[in-house]
């Protein structure tokens, strides 16, 4: 912003001598100023969003360029004009801004405007997606705590341990009699499907 204030103290200080002229360069200033902040607050929301901040610049190099523009003018006109051809040379500045670098000043306003949206747009999109991410994180780490609850109340016996101790204890032929049966014997060759 440094720049684009130091053109404008320098260009009015230039203009001062020239009343009417300064008057029609205030009316102008007033018109870029209505627009000046939005562009500080669009550099804040979206300080990563390159095309928008190129956009910005562009904006504030025209407003560069209409103060060196007029300084160049007001320079012409201190050193080899007689002020009544001031009147002439500021009215054909004057319709020049106004068709010219107003013009262009809009486009690139417009054009500013634009790529806001479209940062407004990335912008909504990434949270979006950080939203998403961050319920799916969520959903994750609550079913690791479940699991871990549902673990932690299972038995932490060392049940293949037990079976090898009570199988020891068996008695030989424990159970023969079932397995010898015929509702057994048909139900293991798959003739039946209950025992």
């Amino acid at each position: 912003m440094a720049p684009i204030w130091g053109s404008i103290r320098v260009l009015i200080h230039i203009a001062k001598e020239y009343q009417k002229c300064f008057k029609n360069l205030i009316n102008m200033f007033t018109r870029i100023g209505n627009n000046l902040p939005r562009c500080r607050i669009y550099q804040a929301l979206f300080p990563s969003h390159g095309r928008l901040l190129q956009a910005i610049s562009i904006v504030y190099l025209d407003i560069i360029h209409f103060c060196v523009d007029a300084k160049t003018i007001f320079r012409k006109l201190k050193h080899s004009m007689p002020r009544a051809l001031l009147k002439f040379t500021w009215k054909n500045f004057n319709d020049e801004f106004r068709e010219k670098i107003l013009t262009k000043f809009r486009d690139n306003l417009t054009n500013m405007e634009k790529e806001v949206m479209i940062s407004h747009i990335i912008k909504s999109s990434r949270n979006r997606v950080l939203m998403h991410t961050n319920k799916e994180k969520r959903e994750k780490r609550r079913k690791i705590k479940r699991r871990n609850l549902l673990l932690s109340n299972l038995s932490s016996l060392a049940y293949v341990d037990k079976h090898m101790k009570e199988r020891k204890r068996r008695h030989p032929g424990t159970g023969t009699w079932l397995t010898r049966t015929n509702k057994f014997q048909k139900w293991i060759s798959g003739g039946s499907d209950c025992l």
